[in-house]
């Protein structure tokens, strides 16, 4: 295996010229910079994807008063399962109310709160923004809840709402 294309690419990419050999001298083994720059393509989508998840800020708190769309988790996983480009259009700039029952709490790698909002048919992760925190420690499952949110992702088949905050 040669890693001529992996090396131009690492190059091209971050406009650098890397040093040293990607292949070793003997036939079809890989050379340290080989396996760096394997390392090198396999983490960047990995870290902009950990970013785009995770990368929540409380200035974006959504307005209550301004909902667009009283939804359910099952009309929403619906929604995106049938068609993701039409949901994406149809929910992308829309204020969100979620209506359900809490499944679970959990924290994210950053330490956020995702509560799982479900009803008989779906589950949706709702990721809560920090001023949430402590009202979130009070949740148990089968509590009903209705959160407001932004930014409706679909990743891996589950759909998870942005900027959450209660009504």
């Amino acid at each position: 295996m040669r890693c001529v294309a992996i090396r131009a690419t690492i190059a091209r990419l971050l406009s650098l010229t890397p040093r040293g050999s990607f292949v070793r001298k003997e036939e079809g083994t890989l050379g340290k910079g080989c396996l760096t720059a394997i390392a090198i393509v396999i983490a960047i989508p990995v870290i902009w994807t950990f970013a785009e998840v995770y990368g929540r800020s409380d200035f974006e708190r959504p307005n209550a008063t301004a909902v667009d769309l009283n939804e359910t988790p099952s009309n929403l996983v619906s929604s995106y399962s049938a068609n993701e480009a039409a949901a994406k259009a149809a929910y992308s700039d829309a204020t969100i109310r979620l209506i359900g029952q809490v499944s679970n709490v959990s924290l994210n790698a950053t330490g956020g709160v995702i509560v799982n909002v479900s009803d008989q048919q779906a589950t949706v992760s709702a990721h809560l923004l920090d001023s949430e925190k402590r009202w979130s420690e009070s949740l148990s499952p089968g509590d009903s809840i209705k959160l407001i949110c932004n930014d409706p992702y679909y990743l891996l088949g589950v759909v998870s709402l942005d900027h959450c905050v209660r009504d």
